[in-house]
């Protein structure tokens, strides 16, 4: 139904599917089964949600449902990041529209991202947006004969404290440094 559009990678289960999520960064949209070998689309779902990489953790996933498939099924996986369901059986329009809204959203966010002066986590300026920022300080102060101080603070092996405690710690983290940071 999307061939015709958009360029499409298929998986046979949730565990296929994550592999190829971690060797390719074109992809713009999810659509996932619940009921799948190996990977279930809520471990699937999950796996996407927790990654470490926010080009997988924050793509939009449209979890594919039957009608057997009760509410409470449902609102666990929209509790696990579910973005949107479509109802099967389905038809190619249904199918057409979400793969056109959320490919579209995907580029808007990526655009914006690349635009942003800010990280969205700390609220911190991004590092390209800091360096524009310092050069403007620097010239600021030789103009005016003004001191200037730069102060860098690195978090060391925060890769391996999200790996080992997961994202939550890692978040809190580098939240708290920041909080402390600014409160000097």
């Amino acid at each position: 139904m999307l061939g015709e559009n958009y360029m499409i990678h298929l998986a046979e289960d949730g565990q296929q599917g994550w592999d190829y999520l971690q060797q390719h960064t074109d992809i713009s949209v999810v659509f996932s089964d619940l009921n799948m070998p190996y990977m279930d689309g809520m471990a699937l779902l999950k796996k996407i949600r927790e990654s470490e990489r926010r080009s997988i953790s924050e793509l939009p996933v449209v979890i594919l449902t039957g009608a057997e498939d009760d509410e409470g099924v449902k609102q666990r996986a929209m509790d696990a990041g579910a973005t949107d369901f479509i109802l099967k059986p389905f038809g190619s329009i249904d199918l057409l529209s979400r793969a056109k809204s959320y490919a579209q959203l995907s580029r808007k966010v990526i655009e914006l991202e690349e635009k942003s002066a800010y990280d969205p986590l700390t609220g911190l300026y991004t590092g390209k947006a800091l360096a524009e920022q310092g050069i403007k300080a620097i010239s600021y102060a030789q103009r005016h004969h003004l001191p200037v101080s730069i102060c860098v603070v690195e978090i060391m092996a925060v890769s391996q404290y999200f790996l080992r405690f997961g994202k939550k710690v890692a978040q809190a983290i580098l939240l708290t440094t920041v909080k402390r940071l600014q409160a000097i």
